[in-house]
């Protein structure tokens, strides 16, 4: 199965939205234009909420997942050596310093 990649064509907050139904379903029908055709049936929308100690943040997103380019690919692997580099290196500091003779006062 090819690797795939998750497109996000449209994230705002949900309060932009406040208003007649009509405009939202407009603006959606607007956002699925912008998705390829070969994409739209498995086009997914979410709704999200956060809470920030007094505040919600609510969000609206709309993505699509599509096969990874070779780019796209190379980049992800690219970072996932990156990360696992620096998980080395730092569990490595870690045993040097559990290693380390300890001094006796």
């Amino acid at each position: 199965m090819a690797e795939m990649t998750t497109v996000e064509v449209l994230k705002r907050d949900a309060y932009c939205f406040c208003g007649p139904l009509k405009d939202f379903i407009a603006y959606l029908q607007e956002t699925m234009r912008n998705i390829p055709e070969e994409y739209r049936d498995a086009a997914r929308i979410e709704f999200d909420a956060s809470t920030y100690y007094d505040s919600i943040e609510q969000t609206v997103s709309v993505s699509f997942a599509r096969p990874s380019t070779p780019e796209e690919s190379n980049q992800r692997e690219t970072e996932f050596e990156l990360r696992r580099a620096e998980e080395r290196d730092r569990l490595e500091r870690r045993l040097a310093a559990l290693m380390k003779p300890r001094r006796r006062d």
